[in-house]
């Protein structure tokens, strides 16, 4: 199963990969992938450097979301170099100021112009993020960082992921 992870981490940075953003801050759906649909927002970053927060719904994995950051050199992910497992680290997100733990299926990955970190979410988080009103959200690096990330367009981007994920998947 881990291994699925690995390749599923790297898959959500293929989903993203050809759509850059114009602008940061708003989440937006981008539904062209063949891997599955991505909701996700483009963070400040110093020149040269984009950052990402995503929430991959992959058909491979039934829909059932990963939820990613990455920090790239440009605007495009570059090749994967080397995946691997986290070991036990301070991976997470916060869903409303409640925080859920990504340790069961944390991955890396590095590309040839920056690394991408991510975890299968937990169904509690997953039920959150899917259903509930969310007034704050963020990611936890391995390191214990939190990345406070924008909820402006957060729930239509989300929305339209699950909707295209689902319509696809189901028969």
């Amino acid at each position: 199963m881990m291994g699925t992870i690995a390749k599923q981490c790297v898959l959500a940075s293929l989903a993203a990969g050809g759509f850059m953003l114009d602008a940061q801050g708003a989440w937006v759906a981008n539904l062209s992938s063949q891997q599955g649909p991505v909701a996700m927002v483009e963070l400040p970053a110093p020149r040269g450097e984009t950052r990402l927060a995503i929430f991959a719904f992959e058909y491979s994995r039934k829909c059932d979301p990963l939820f990613t950051y990455a920090v790239i050199r440009g605007r495009k992910f570059g090749t994967p170099e080397k995946q691997s497992l986290l070991p036990q680290s301070n991976i997470g997100g916060t869903i409303n100021r409640k925080r859920y733990s990504g340790n069961n299926a944390a991955v890396v990955t590095t590309y040839s112009n920056g690394f991408e970190v991510g975890f299968g979410m937990p169904d509690e988080m997953a039920m959150a993020i899917a259903f509930d009103k969310v007034g704050s959200v963020s990611f936890i690096t391995p390191k214990g960082d939190e990345v406070l990330l924008p909820i402006d367009g957060l729930r239509t981007a989300v929305d339209k992921a699950i909707e295209a994920c689902v319509s696809k998947i189901q028969p």
